[in-house]
């Protein structure tokens, strides 16, 4: 709520009233929040978008510097997702893209940051590793995950392989630098 007050004044300066006007602010600031979300967002997969990874990824590095801890970044490719579109269509390949995001989002702690680069990409930002067990245990449960089939109707059953890739601190600040000249 914002409020303006503005006095009335007679011809000798003397106040005589007053204007009050109220002003609600709450739908600006709703739609404020709500830009922010959708620029820093997938609308797919409702995760965090490349831009966002990139703002946590440096609070994580700058973090992990600070600290001396670890981080991690694991990048997940979905094989032959073309193949899943072309053979049961966009609407069902979408759906699968949102379970993939579900089960990684379950599979994840608090603390990390699984976000949707686009297409059939995924990357998850690990901060505060202080064992190498920690992310390789992390990257073995995902492709347990994985070897389950995805149920997208009660007739299509789709079993992806990912590929999983581990780049751990040296090799983040590189990415970071990679995904700063592609936006």
């Amino acid at each position: 709520m914002r409020i303006l007050l503005a006095p009335i004044l007679d011809q000798q300066g003397e106040i005589q009233g007053a204007i009050i006007v109220f002003h609600d602010v709450s739908e600006t600031k709703a739609m404020a929040l709500k830009m922010s979300h959708l620029a820093n967002h997938d609308s797919l997969t409702n995760l965090p978008n490349r831009m966002l990874l990139q703002d946590r990824a440096e609070r994580a590095i700058n973090n992990a510097d600070r600290k001396h801890e670890k981080l991690a970044m694991i990048m997940l490719d979905v094989d032959n997702f073309k193949s899943v579109n072309d053979s049961v269509g966009h609407k069902m390949g979408d759906m699968l893209l949102k379970k993939i995001a579900q089960r990684l989002l379950e599979s994840s702690r608090s603390v990390d940051t699984v976000s949707r680069q686009g297409g059939d990409e995924f990357t998850i930002l690990q901060p505060d590793i202080t064992k190498l067990d920690q992310v390789v245990s992390y990257a073995q449960r995902i492709l347990t995950l994985f070897q389950n089939p995805f149920m997208l109707t009660k007739s299509a059953l789709i079993c992806p392989v990912v590929l999983v890739l581990l780049f751990i601190l040296m090799i983040v600040k590189a990415l970071i630098c990679y995904i700063s000249m592609q936006i």
